[in-house]
């Protein structure tokens, strides 16, 4: 699953007993039922509701109704295609919704669409965080195959620009993507290339410290590229790159 999606399981299980509301981009229900049993397997009491019953709860809390005593309630489309007065109640009832110390997902194919934002900008002000749930569409993408639409190099000859799979097809050349990003083995977050320091604790001092490739993470952590490593551990000690030192 999605680093977004690992931490919202991560808020929800250290959240226990406090109070939360998230929004969650959703593609499907099918994503909340992932959600459902993650939690589920780590020992929450998980409500899940479908959208009818989602929608009720809504109109329960808004007229001063409680939240089920569980602790994660997740809410399907409970908010998208509410009718303007609906939503104005909701908006005006959000200490309703943590009063009692619970943590509420509100799961929504329209999660962060400008017009449900606008309506609800006194309880979205309250919201732990606004998440996407959906699976990344382009992670394994270099899997796909061409299907019965020909082959690439047909297509390149008959489309002047197209997309098929992890190709990209401009005037009968095909180009590639990107390998996938790199991930943070601390927060799970991508890795953006970059310029790190290392110091080597037993080189002399002149040459410990060494600037070389590799990744950052937004949490802080650093990577250093494993190849550059091995240069730079060389140059740290005069040794050379010769592989019989």
């Amino acid at each position: 699953m999605t680093a977004a999606f690992e931490r919202l399981v991560w808020e929800l299980e250290v959240g226990r007993g406090q109070g939360g509301l998230f929004a969650a981009h959703i593609g499907s229900s099918d994503e909340l039922g992932e959600l459902e049993r993650r939690l589920a397997g780590r020992g929450l009491e998980v409500l899940m509701l479908d959208v009818e019953a989602s929608r009720a709860l809504v109109s329960s809390v808004t007229e001063g109704g409680r939240l089920p005593d569980v602790d994660a309630v997740l809410l399907t489309d409970a908010l998208a295609t509410q009718p303007s007065e609906v939503l104005h109640k909701a908006n005006c009832s959000r200490e309703s919704w943590v009063r009692d110390g619970h943590c509420v997902v509100f799961g929504e194919r329209a999660a962060g669409s400008p017009e449900v934002l606008r309506e609800l900008r006194d309880l979205v002000a309250i919201f732990r965080d606004i998440v996407d749930l959906r699976p990344d569409v382009g992670r394994d993408d270099h899997l796909w195959d061409t299907g019965d639409s020909a082959s690439l190099k047909l297509l390149a000859r008959r489309v002047p620009t197209t997309t098929r799979g992890s190709s990209l097809i401009i005037e009968g050349r095909v180009h590639h993507k990107h390998r996938p990003a790199l991930m943070c083995p601390d927060c799970g977050a991508p890795l953006s290339s970059a310029v790190v320091e290392v110091r080597f604790e037993h080189a002399p001092e002149a040459s410990a410290v060494q600037r070389v490739r590799g990744f950052r993470c937004e949490c802080g952590a650093q990577w250093p590229d494993p190849r550059a490593m091995r240069d730079a551990h060389a140059r740290a000690f005069g040794v050379g790159t010769d592989p019989t030192h």
